[in-house]
């Protein structure tokens, strides 16, 4: 295709690119290639937008302007393989006749951070982040805005996965949530019903994970199927401009203090797009943090709990964010205090009768369905 540039600077890979002549990551990259314009996991079939909404391209201070796109794919090859060799690819379909209402995707949840940390052989380990009042109130449209799809993604130590809305003290109706998560059968779940949020409402995201699969080690945030996240990613309309995440973090800082750790120091390295931390003090902890987790730290059960508690419960800080202007907001934010919590209705039961549970025959028709699909 050719060397463009961004502003001044030569284009590279957005998160690996190094520059050698200072033997340090080409740390800008990343504020230019973080707008998400569309999203898809494992298992995830077509996405069909409302009839009279569509993805807008090259508008704005874009127009008339060349537009340059990144595609990024995630491998897994856990088996190391070599010689391995497949094709893959995307089409792309556009059209001059626009349609009437251009559509956003919002990414609500914890950011992808060492504050996601599972500890070992946990079973429902439990991880949020907040889209908060503070942020909805400001750069949500008056009259809100209405989800029309959702992908609910987190990664091989998911286990359920559920997103929350709150308003005036009260909790609505869930707007999607999955009970028996698998990271092999994501969908991009287009919505019976669009869901209103308004400016003044609370979305939190809750993950839960199981980390027993690691057999005794834990579980770290990052891009990697076998670490984790915790996001959910929303398509949406009308778009709005200045906002393309709404979400939290529990405090690294307060993370590795929780640990006991008092020293230490967090290094960016041409390796990865996350920081790695070296742990100085106690000393008895001393090494690669992630390493000394797994061979030296001592996992009471009152620590798993605290530590569940705390990133759960406790301030996490908010964050509004737009990355393709530059614009980010932050606040300390939680669950918002309720009254009235949802009640889901309870369709395991049959109407009228002795309360027995179809449970058994619902898992059956859900493998049934399943199959099926995958042989049409």
């Amino acid at each position: 295709m050719g060397n463009y540039t961004v502003d001044k600077y030569l284009g590279d890979n957005c998160y690996l690119a190094y520059d050698w002549e200072n033997l340090k990551p080409v740390m800008w990259l990343k504020k230019y290639c973080k707008e998400y314009l569309y999203v898809w996991a494992t298992g995830g079939k077509r996405m069909v937008f409302p009839e009279n909404v569509g993805y807008p391209i090259g508008y704005g201070d874009q127009e008339g302007k060349e537009a340059f796109y990144m595609l990024e794919i995630h491998y897994d090859n856990p088996d190391e393989r070599t010689g391995v060799q497949f094709e893959t690819g995307v089409s792309f379909f556009y059209t001059n006749e626009t349609r009437p209402i251009d559509a956003g995707l919002l990414t609500v949840g914890h950011d992808v951070t060492l504050s996601i940390t599972i500890p070992p052989n946990a079973e429902n380990f439990v991880t949020v982040g907040h889209c908060g009042a503070e942020c909805t109130s400001k750069q949500f449209p008056e009259g809100g805005i209405k989800i029309f799809n959702a992908l609910l993604h987190s990664h091989l130590s998911g286990r359920k996965l559920k997103l929350r809305q709150f308003r005036d003290q009260q909790e609505l109706e869930w707007p999607d949530f999955d009970d028996h998560y698998d990271f092999n059968y994501q969908q991009n779940k287009h919505l019976n019903q669009e869901v209103i949020v308004l400016p003044g409402d609370h979305l939190t995201y809750e993950c839960t994970y199981g980390s027993v699969w690691k057999k005794g080690k834990v579980v770290t945030g990052g891009m990697s199927t076998e670490d984790e996240m915790c996001q959910a990613f929303l398509w949406y309309y009308p778009k709005i401009e200045t906002i393309e995440v709404c979400g939290s973090l529990y405090g690294v800082e307060l993370s590795v203090a929780d640990l006991g750790i008092t020293n230490w120091t967090g290094v960016d390295t041409s390796e990865s797009i996350l920081t790695k931390f070296h742990v100085y003090e106690p000393t008895e902890l001393a090494g690669d943090l992630e390493e000394s987790l797994n061979t030296k730290f001592n996992w009471t059960q009152e620590i798993r709990e605290e530590m569940e508690r705390k990133r759960r419960y406790e301030d996490h800080v908010g964050i509004c964010a737009s990355r393709k202007i530059r614009r980010n907001s932050y606040f300390k934010v939680k669950y918002p205090t309720i009254v009235t919590p949802y009640e889901p209705a309870d369709t395991c039961r049959i109407a009228g009768g002795d309360g027995l549970q179809l449970g058994v025959v619902d898992t059956f028709m859900t493998v049934f369905v399943r199959t099926l699909d995958i042989f049409l």
